[in-house]
Parts: C-alpha cells; structure tokens; sequence
C-alpha cells in the first residue's frame, strides 16, 4: 500500500506481467531507462503504459531510422511524460518543443534533483556517493558521469517560462498535471476545498512565502 508509482524498462523479459500487477494494485507504471525500440515501447502501450519517467534521458533515442522510445513519447498523444526542465538534461529547444507535439496536460516538469541541491557546505552525498557541482549538473566525482540535477521545482518553473510555455501552462506542469496523474485529490490548484499547500513567488520568481495546509513557514 506504500508504492505509488514503478519505473521500469518496459523490452525486459516480464514486463507485461509487471504492468498488470501494477493496475492490479493501483500503482503507476512508468516506461524509463529504457533501451525499448519504438515497436516495443507501442506494444506497452497497448499493454497500458500510459506514462513515461524524465523524457529524453536515459532511453532510446529518436532517430530517423529508428524512432525509439523517445519518439514513443512523442507521437503516443495517450502517454504523458516528465520532464527535466534544468536546460542541461534536455536542451531547451527540445523541452520547447515538446509542447508543440504533446498536450499540456501530459507534461509533467520534474526536477531529477539530488539530495545536497541548495546544499551550501561539504561534504556532498547523494546514493552513498560523493558528488560535486558541475555546470548546473551533480556529477560522481570518481568518475565525472552526472549523477543528478541540481533544479528546483521553482528554479524548473522559470525556465519553462524562459524556454516559451505561457506562465499558466508552467505552472500548471509542475501543480495540476502531476496531482491527476497520482490521483492526488483536492490538491494542485487553487480553489474552495483544496488543501491550502500555497507558494507565493515575486515577478523574478524569488520565493517570497510558503503555505502548508494554510500554515505559514516562510
């Protein structure tokens, strides 16, 4: 009764099998980190996949010979995906574009942020790793490979604004969208009967008061 939503590589050997436990117990299935072609992500898709987890990364791409899992997202109109709005994981031209091809309200923004995100001090720990801050990206300091974003939910809604999404259809990725996707009730937009979670933010969005459940914190 804990688990809300399962991501999982939808070509592995099981897959079906798992997409039916997961409408069986109420759990969300999201197609990521996945290697699927185009023909098996669509027939995930007639299995009931309908979401997929941070589009663009860490799944086939679109090409024009092969139009992957990537171009799944894209020309499936049924299937709504997040995205990582930082500019650094997917190129702002791109997250642009999604909305040209995907409705609104099938685009979730997400952050992929990291545990030390806006963490000032060392030492940085994210997964039992250490990690620095790079570019705007946290990256395995063993290795250099990024390990996470380092976006704010806020920082994530300017942008999209910046890339070209109208304010309303900013926030609305980062609030509503996300609340009907989980099927959060009274929760994700303003209105009588709603629980009362409310962020003010000034025009340059800098934070200037948080609600929760009508309770002031900041």
């Amino acid at each position: 009764g804990k688990i809300v939503a399962l991501t999982f590589a939808p070509e592995l050997e099981g897959s079906t099998a798992l997409l039916d436990f997961c409408r069986e117990h109420h759990i969300l299935p999201q197609a990521g980190h996945t290697n699927a072609t185009y023909e098996e992500f669509m027939q995930s898709v007639l299995n009931g996949m309908t979401h997929a987890t941070h589009a663009f990364n860490a799944m086939s791409p679109f090409t024009q010979r092969a139009p992957g899992a990537a171009g799944a997202v894209l020309m499936c109109p049924e299937v709504s995906c997040e995205i990582i709005a930082d500019g650094i994981h997917v190129h702002p031209a791109i997250v642009s574009f999604l909305r040209t091809v995907k409705a609104t309200d099938k685009i979730i923004l997400v952050t992929d942020a990291l545990l030390p995100t806006t963490q000032e001090k060392g030492p940085f720990k994210a997964n039992g790793e250490i990690v620095s801050l790079e570019n705007g990206v946290w990256k395995r300091t063993e290795d250099g490979v990024i390990a996470g974003s380092a976006l704010t939910m806020l920082q994530g809604i300017k942008n999209l604004v910046e890339f070209g999404y109208p304010l309303p259809q900013a926030v609305r990725c980062a609030t509503w969208n996300p609340a009907q996707l989980l099927h959060l009730p009274k929760t994700g937009q303003l209105a009588p009967g709603f629980t009362a979670d409310i962020t003010l933010v000034r025009p340059d969005f800098s934070l200037q008061t948080v609600f929760i459940r009508g309770q002031q914190l900041v």
